[in-house]
């Protein structure tokens, strides 16, 4: 298969159902014959510049109906022959413009933002910033900080130990020793776990995804805090899915909006993030957590906690995780290896109700039969050394000072034209310009000045009122962020003199 598959970014029906319905159109044209083979999910995920989720389930969708065969190890195969029903079967991938509008999927879509996304992710799609540039985008740990000689070991131990067994597809819900440590963690927190609540996935997106879909269908509605996770909107715009985001403020996500919500709306889930928030920082209070609990409890509401960043707070003490609360049946946890240790062992879990752990257990092994299993129980191996919490000790003393020298630069450089968060923990902070600034002109100046940061705009479903910025602190060194944020206030001197607008005088709280 050589050819390109169109798809119009801006339209409203899903991307995969686009790919679905481009793919079937050529097997039902002749131009893909009975037997030939797809292209793999992540080589055609990366021609076409989706995400590999998506364009797996445009693969499903078409094996549900009959159009192609998928074999284990070999790839997916157009079928020998065509469904039964034809004409039916074809009707079934509705055409693009028909599908289910997505607010998400028109968001993530358009061009500019996807722009916008690219020159927030690498410095070669800005050809002003050079060698020398300051990089807060990436929210991802310090790979200087990674312990590779002791994983090494634990890598070394598992084979040893277990051998071949660890070559060959493991159970289903992954390696019981880790999730074992994993239940017993959960416990620490108060939440009650066991080995069997727990599932193993990809990483916490995959973990998303498969929560997703197993609670809600194209077309239907899920809320979430205003803003987020910009791989969050990614995956349920390309479910299809209508979301609803709750405005957020200091003490995390509006409870009294998503009660208003309710009243009008069904939507199948929220998902948040209570914890050092992805992009702001912030942690929800626990006055917040109980209210949000028990307004879901009483509308059968499931909450999807993504708890990725928890173990990175260097102040204070957190409040019980939602999972941990009275009444916190309909509380879905995720959590993940990748913030806290290593993003490329691509490990994370979910824990829930055992009938809903079940369906997504069964949606995951049509996915992948499992995986990762040498890798987990290498993992195992590493934690139970108490290598993990000699990481984070590191972790998070680096992360303490970084945002130290953070707060001080911003008050000099900043202190009355912005606002900004101060989060106990985690990578990143979240800053509010005072005045309405081109987002895409203060990139072009910050490029110039050689420091790059993440658009706010990526992390809204709707266009935000003010022009905001995420900034990544992780894989700065500490004596760069002062001159970085200074390089990013000349460029915002630039940009407003570009626009010619003026500073008020007045000083702004910070968030």
């Amino acid at each position: 298969m050589d050819r390109s598959i169109p798809l119009d970014r801006a339209a409203a029906a899903p991307l995969y159902r686009q790919i679905a319905e481009d793919l079937l159109a050529s097997i039902r044209s002749g131009a893909l014959v009975p037997g030939e083979r797809l292209p793999a999910t992540r080589e055609l995920a990366q021609e076409l510049g989706v995400n590999r989720i998506t364009v797996q389930l445009a693969y499903r969708h078409l094996q549900e109906e009959g159009w192609i065969r998928s074999h284990v190890g070999q790839g997916s195969f157009v079928a020998a022959s065509a469904p039964d029903s034809p004409t039916e079967r074809a009707a079934r991938v509705p055409p693009a413009r028909e599908a289910m509008a997505s607010s998400a999927e028109r968001r993530v879509c358009t061009p500019a933002v996807e722009r916008l996304f690219e020159r927030a992710r690498t410095r070669a799609s800005w050809p002003e910033v050079g060698s020398d540039a300051i990089d807060f985008s990436g929210r991802v740990p310090d790979e200087r900080l990674f312990d590779v000689e002791e994983f090494r070991r634990a890598v070394d131990r598992a084979l040893a130990r277990r051998g071949a067994e660890l070559l060959q597809y493991g159970p289903p819900a992954g390696d019981e020793g880790l999730r074992t440590w994993i239940a017993e963690r959960l416990r620490s927190r108060g939440i009650e776990a066991r080995a069997s609540d727990v599932l193993l996935v990809n990483g916490a997106q995959q973990g998303l995804s498969l929560v997703a879909q197993s609670l809600a269908s194209s077309g239907d509605q899920v809320a979430c805090e205003r803003p987020t996770y910009h791989q969050a909107l990614d995956i349920f715009g390309g479910l299809g899915l209508r979301v609803a985001g709750l405005p957020l403020g200091e003490q995390g996500l509006s409870v009294e909006h998503l009660r208003e919500l309710l009243r009008a709306e069904r939507p199948r889930l929220l998902y948040t993030m209570p914890e050092f928030q992805n992009p702001t920082g912030t942690t929800q209070s626990a006055e917040t957590r109980r209210a949000l609990v028990e307004v879901a409890s009483l509308a059968d509401l499931p909450l999807v906690e993504d708890d990725f960043e928890h173990e990175l707070r260097f102040r204070g003490s957190a409040p019980r995780p939602l999972a941990a609360l009275p009444g916190a049946r309909h509380v879905v946890h995720l959590g993940t290896f990748s913030k806290g240790l290593f993003p490329g062992v691509r490990v994370g879990w979910i824990h829930a109700a055992p009938a809903l752990l079940a369906r997504i257990a069964q949606m995951k092994r049509t996915l992948d039969l499992g995986g990762g299993t040498l890798i987990q129980a290498a993992l195992g191996e590493f934690v139970a050394t108490g290598a993990y919490e000699r990481h984070l000790e590191v972790l998070r003393h680096s992360l303490a000072q970084k945002h130290a020298a953070a707060q001080e630069a911003l008050q000099r450089h900043f202190r009355g034209r912005a606002r900004w968060t101060s989060p106990d923990g985690g990578y990143g902070l979240w800053i509010e310009l005072e005045e309405s600034v081109d987002a895409p002109r203060l990139q072009r100046h910050a490029a110039r000045e050689g420091v790059v940061y993440t658009a706010g705009e990526l992390f809204y479903d709707v266009p935000p009122e003010h022009t905001c910025l995420r900034l990544s602190l992780s894989r700065v060194d500490r004596e760069r962020i002062e001159p970085g944020l200074q390089r990013l206030a000349r460029a915002l001197d630039g940009a407003r003199r570009a626009t010619g607008s003026n500073l008020p005088a007045s000083s702004m709280p910070l968030l």
